[in-house]
């Protein structure tokens, strides 16, 4: 999955998160509290083309998920943004590419609608409680 991804976001003509918006993102490093740089993330966010929203937020939803079960998967936060956060076509600078990987996956359900978190977890928890029914049974 990770490596369809990756092709995906390297064929973009242009990163997902802007050139034009790229040094922006980046200055949100600056902003230390989480509370305060939310606001300006949401301002910048609402400033890319909406077919780029739409794909981002479908992104870090899915890594989101990814996150919440890490337990599982061994995929926690950093690890996700080690693989996405560096890649081009999300972000250029390794440091700033991470670190915001990073803050986007950990602060999704502040960010977006507390609706889509809800929604992600059901259909996996069943999910995974299915599995774990089914192997328990052997």
């Amino acid at each position: 999955m990770s490596s369809v991804l990756k092709k995906y976001f390297r064929d973009l003509p242009e990163p997902l998160f802007t050139n034009a918006l790229q040094a922006q993102f980046q200055d949100l490093q600056s902003i230390e509290q989480y509370a305060a740089r939310n606001p300006r993330f949401l301002e910048l966010f609402k400033q890319l083309p909406k077919v780029n929203q739409t794909v981002a937020k479908e992104f870090l939803f899915f890594l989101y998920q990814v996150s919440t079960n890490s337990h599982m998967n061994m995929m926690n936060t950093d690890n996700l943004a080690t693989i996405f956060g560096t890649m081009a076509g999300v972000f250029f600078s390794f440091d700033h590419g991470h670190d915001l990987v990073m803050y986007m996956i950990d602060e999704y359900p502040n960010l977006f609608e507390e609706d889509d978190v809800t929604k992600a977890q059901e259909p996996l928890f069943r999910y995974v409680s299915h599995r774990a029914q089914t192997i328990a049974r052997f």
